[in-house]
């Protein structure tokens, strides 16, 4: 959904999101922060319109983020890199992180400026940079603003330097605003209408068990001790702000997840900024140490593995399923199945929204259909892998391997294996496929 928009941009000059079901967003999208949106759309103009190549640069942002880390963790640690180390590898090996770091998502972008800011700060650096990659940081989410915030009051007390970071910062902002003309009655009804279907509900109860627990399964069934990461960091945040230890990782930290607990979903894929806070925030504390910490090599090589185990078992079953996961054979298979003249609209599966850069072609979500009219389309397919009361036009024949058993069962692999494209011939089959989406609001 976040790269429609600059695809939008690509084929019909207009910045609009045609995937989004919030009113006016396919006209002007202001749905999300910009910032995912223009890194779309400047990658397009240099990389092909491929899964490969515009995943490729959200891993290298990944692969700086975690030289950041490992950079800052060392600094604040007084160089013990031993701890460095051990803090990436946490990093990097938490599923959600691993699985994050493929995904074109802006929690990519957002964990490496965060972590571009803070390696900035401690190297003392222009302010004005600083201010600068947080404008960005600003229109990346506003779920990272509450960190933000409570941060840069701990770093710049004086109120010169905070001034000459805060107009800086705004700078990125104000040229979002010259880029839609000043439409802020729009942003504020599109943006917000987002956050409010992404707000926490329940009682106070339920949001601490939403947060602390319940977001996390089943993702971390094959992470268990991962359930512990976040009650274990905001411990050690109230102890340090308790002896006065003046972290600013743990103040901030402590701030945020109380802003998320309160307002924010409890979703798993808004964790790698915030753990990335809280790892930074216990290499802080060993500034207060009084001695260096050490872990004997058996200990080390031991959590290593422990730590590596799923991230080993996911690539394992991904070669095993290579076949099926082949993005390139699923997709050429879909378009020689398509005709280029007609005006075609396709729902369902993700891969067929790679099919969709010739104009002649629309992709869609059944489950988001405001801005999807049958009548205006020649032919209309659901591609799908379950199975439906349409004609069958083609079926995908790359079957899935035979995996270890029970490599399967501990982790879940997505394939494009037994995918049928259905044509869907009258109003009424469009109807029973959407209707009963019509009203939903996302």
């Amino acid at each position: 959904m976040n790269l429609d928009p600059a695809l939008q941009f690509h084929k019909h000059g207009v910045y609009k999101g045609f995937l989004w079901p919030n009113e006016g967003s396919n006209t002007q999208f202001l749905c999300y922060p910009p910032l995912i949106e223009w890194f779309h759309i400047a990658s397009l103009y240099v990389l092909p319109f491929d899964i490969f190549w515009l995943r490729l640069p959200f891993l290298l942002l990944h692969v700086g983020s975690l030289y950041l880390l490992y950079r800052i963790a060392s600094k604040l640690s007084k160089g013990q890199d031993w701890m460095a180390l051990l803090i990436v590898s946490i990093f990097m090996f938490d599923k959600v992180v691993f699985e994050i770091s493929r995904s074109m998502r802006v929690e990519v972008l957002l964990t490496f400026l965060l972590l571009l800011l803070v390696w900035l700060n401690i190297h003392k650096k222009h302010l004005l940079w600083q201010g600068l990659v947080a404008g960005l940081l600003l229109l990346a989410h506003l779920n990272m603003w509450p960190w933000l915030s409570i941060w840069a009051l701990f770093q710049f007390k004086n109120l010169r330097h905070l001034s000459v970071f805060t107009v800086a910062a705004l700078v990125p902002v104000l040229l979002f605003f010259f880029a839609i003309d000043f439409h802020l009655k729009e942003l504020y009804q599109q943006l917000f209408m987002q956050a409010e279907q992404h707000a926490s509900h329940g009682g106070l109860g339920q949001k601490m068990g939403d947060f602390l627990w319940n977001r996390f399964w089943p993702v971390y069934k094959e992470q268990p001790w991962a359930l512990l990461y976040t009650p274990f960091l905001l411990g050690a945040a109230v102890v340090s702000i308790f002896n006065k230890r003046q972290n600013p990782f743990a103040w901030s930290f402590l701030g945020c997840s109380l802003v998320w607990i309160l307002f924010l979903a409890p979703h798993y894929r808004y964790w790698p900024p915030l753990f990335a806070v809280g790892l930074l925030m216990l290499a802080w504390e060993l500034h207060s140490s009084k001695r260096p910490v050490t872990v004997a090599l058996p200990v080390w090589l031991g959590i290593l593995l422990l730590l590596s185990a799923g991230f080993g078992a996911r690539h394992l079953l991904a070669i095993q399923q290579r076949e099926s996961r082949n993005p390139e054979t699923a997709l050429a298979w879909l378009q020689s199945q398509l005709n280029e003249k007609g005006k075609t609209l396709i729902v369902g599966e993700g891969i067929a929204f790679y099919a969709t850069q010739n104009t002649n072609f629309d992709y869609g979500m059944e489950f988001y259909p405001q801005n999807l009219a049958f009548q205006n389309y020649s032919k209309v397919y659901y591609l799908s892998r379950d199975t439906a009361p349409f004609a069958v036009k083609a079926t995908y024949t790359v079957k899935d391997a035979a995996a270890v058993p029970t490599l399967q069962r501990w982790q879940r692999g997505e394939t494009y294996a037994g995918m049928k494209l259905y044509l869907i011939k009258t109003k009424s089959e469009w109807d029973s496929l959407t209707g009963k989406y019509q009203q939903y609001r996302y």
